[in-house]
């Protein structure tokens, strides 16, 4: 069943490392297996050995990847550019530098091609250029928009990505492991269903609970605004499962049987178009376990981002089932290893 603790406790960015998922997973895999596991670093490093091999998990990290494709995974518009040019479709991600740093690609041009890329298009994602979870992630409007953004986040970080906001369909997650497909969810983002009489704040509680918080900067909709009965409203235009989405995962189902719950999908050609679509995204990148996420926007998948570190903590905390799934790929990445 949910462990909405655990949720509320992802979602809010205050679990503690030990309270981990991914700590209880590695614990049983070794036990089982008879590896010594030794977390340290409060647990955010854990120490892997068996036969006299040592191994190390740092994060979310699995050393089954090679150094130099994990960091390119990690890298917004490095990627994208790795991507494009083996001819997989991406989400365009812009890389800018600070003025401190602008010796190590040549001169400053940020403001002629902040104002290029706002002739293209008015609305923008601005984001750091090594960032996760949709942390320091902004929707902005326009080149002053576009423009206090990126040098906002100039003063935060080292680079800055930015890419055209694109009216997405769907967004995929799909853990690629070794060039098989071993999991897909489609991140749901979370909603409201209107009944003409409540606003959208009080839709919001009622549905999620009074803890529920939403912010401005994230809602497409006037929170105070009451929806027309049976329209839906949005309540984050981010797919992260960190602020709010919930996984809903995609299974092939040959027999034809309904979905399982409202949790699950059954829907054999969509999980194949993913997979393969993804696998190929990985091995582009040259990634060998990974969760890769896919968006859909007319009609067409693109590639958002490539993540060498592969948390399931949200998916892991629905239910019994999906964390024995996740417990089950863990555990192939660990095997790999001895």
């Amino acid at each position: 069943m949910l462990d909405l603790h655990r949720v509320t406790a992802l979602c809010d960015g205050k679990m503690k490392n030990s309270d981990r998922i991914l700590v209880k997973i590695l614990k049983e895999v070794c036990e089982e297996r008879r590896i010594s596991c030794v977390p340290f670093a409060t647990d955010w490093i854990i120490s892997l050995e068996k036969g006299g091999v040592r191994r190390f998990v740092y994060g979310y990290l699995f050393p089954n990847n090679n150094a130099c494709s994990a960091a390119l995974c990690g890298d917004k518009s490095g990627l994208y550019s790795a991507l494009t040019d083996a001819g997989i479709s991406a989400v365009p991600h812009y890389f800018f530098m600070p003025p401190k740093n602008i010796h190590y690609v040549g001169k400053d041009d940020t403001n002629e091609r902040l104002v290029a890329l706002a002739a293209c298009t008015q609305s923008f994602a601005v984001k750091p250029n090594e960032g996760t979870g949709g942390e320091c992630v902004t929707r902005v409007n326009g080149i002053e928009g576009l423009t206090r953004a990126v040098k906002l986040l100039f003063k935060r970080g080292r680079s800055v990505a930015v890419s055209p906001f694109i009216d997405i369909e769907d967004e995929f997650r799909i853990v690629v492991f070794e060039g098989e497909a071993e999991l897909i969810f489609k991140k749901e983002r979370p909603f409201v269903t209107g009944d003409g009489a409540a606003t959208v704040a009080r839709l919001a509680a009622r549905k999620y609970g009074e803890a529920f918080v939403i912010k401005k900067e994230d809602v497409l909709a006037d929170v105070a605004s009451v929806p027309n009965e049976g329209g839906t409203v949005l309540l984050n235009w981010k797919h992260n499962l960190g602020s709010g989405a919930r996984a809903v995962e995609i299974i092939k189902d040959k027999s034809g049987s309904p979905p399982q719950s409202d949790t699950v999908i059954a829907d054999a050609g969509l999980f194949d178009e993913l997979a393969s679509f993804a696998v190929a995204g990985a091995r582009a990148a040259g990634i060998s376990f990974a969760s890769v996420d896919v968006i859909r926007a007319d009609g067409k998948l693109s590639v958002m981002e490539i993540n060498a570190g592969v948390m399931l903590e949200n998916f892991a905390a629905v239910s019994v089932s999906n964390y024995q799934k996740a417990k089950s790929i863990y555990a192939k990445a660990v095997v790999r290893l001895f």
